[in-house]
């Protein structure tokens, strides 16, 4: 009798024990889920998604070709160093891949179809947490972040009568510890900066989505660069220097950071100026350039007495 009572009682605790381990293990997080249109391989072009992950992390992928014919590739590298972790190419669906993460990091996973046409292909990707994840990331505990400038402006050519200078006022707030900027002009520049803060967004929750963020917080090593080309120069000053600067006066400029003739720049900065302007002059006779400027400050909190 005693050997028939043993059974539920075994029964019993297996199953407890199946639903302990059931509730330890991490839930899948979704990070991805979005339909490209990939360009054919005639443009070269590559659509792509930004990822932050945790050291033995995992990433479960599935990836469909929902256009008629030809085929896609995928691969997993690490952002910074530029490490593959996984590749595949010459498919139309790839079902429930599983990738180890071997280090904490940003990982892009890129995709390209190898059709002369483009394709529509629907991407999925799913984060299991390691048991030992790390809590959301923050510059530092008494850090935080202030969007300044994020804009878009049209800089005249030298015989459009119109001026080709303008000048962006940056207000840096107290206790700036350090901050971080973009600039970049023309079309393609712009377009590159759009579509990697695009890509940004499916970062996950532990991460902030914002290129200029996540650059001044040293979780990505770069930001978005376009071809040379452009005749676009440009100066910090304060205001007096600005006004000259505008009015095609004599004018002069901080030296920690200038360059003439760029597309695209952007730099990591510890100083803290109390007066603060970007001047942007357009070199070319005839062709006005659009501009778009981004900067980020990262502020240290005071600690309350």
């Amino acid at each position: 009798m005693k050997k028939y009572l043993l059974l539920p009682i075994t029964v019993l605790f297996a199953f407890q024990l199946i639903a302990q381990t059931a509730a330890k293990a991490p839930k899948a997080i979704r990070l991805v889920d979005k339909l490209f249109n990939l360009s054919g391989t005639l443009s070269g072009e590559s659509a792509q998604s930004l990822i932050g992950l945790e050291a033995d992390d995992k990433i479960i992928i599935n990836c469909t070709r929902l256009s008629k014919n030809g085929s896609i590739g995928i691969s997993v590298k690490d952002f910074n160093k530029g490490t593959e972790i996984y590749k595949k190419d010459g498919f139309d669906t790839l079902r429930g891949q599983t990738i180890a993460i071997p280090t904490k990091g940003m990982y892009v996973v890129r995709l390209k179809t190898g059709s002369l046409l483009e394709k529509e292909v629907q991407l999925l990707v799913d984060r299991i947490p390691t048991a030992h994840a790390a809590p959301k990331a923050t510059a530092s505990p008494d850090t935080s972040s202030v969007v300044l400038v994020n804009t878009t402006t049209r800089v005249y050519a030298k015989n459009s009568g119109q001026g080709n200078k303008t000048v962006i006022k940056i207000t840096l707030p107290p206790n700036t510890s350090y901050w971080t900027f973009w600039i970049g002009a023309g079309k393609s520049a712009i377009d590159n900066m759009k579509a990697f803060t695009a890509s940004c967004a499916t970062v996950g929750d532990s991460y902030p989505t914002d290129p200029l963020v996540l650059y001044g917080m040293k979780y990505i090593s770069s930001l978005p660069m376009a071809p040379p080309g452009a005749p676009v120069s440009y100066h910090f000053m304060d205001t007096p220097n600005s006004n000259a600067f505008k009015s095609n006066q004599q004018y002069s400029f901080y030296t920690f950071k200038s360059a003439e003739r760029i597309t695209t720049e952007y730099s990591f900065m510890i100083n803290h100026q109390a007066d603060l302007n970007l001047g942007i002059t357009n070199e070319s006779s005839n062709i006005p350039q659009d501009v778009e400027v981004h900067v980020v400050a990262f502020v240290v909190q005071p600690k309350e007495k």
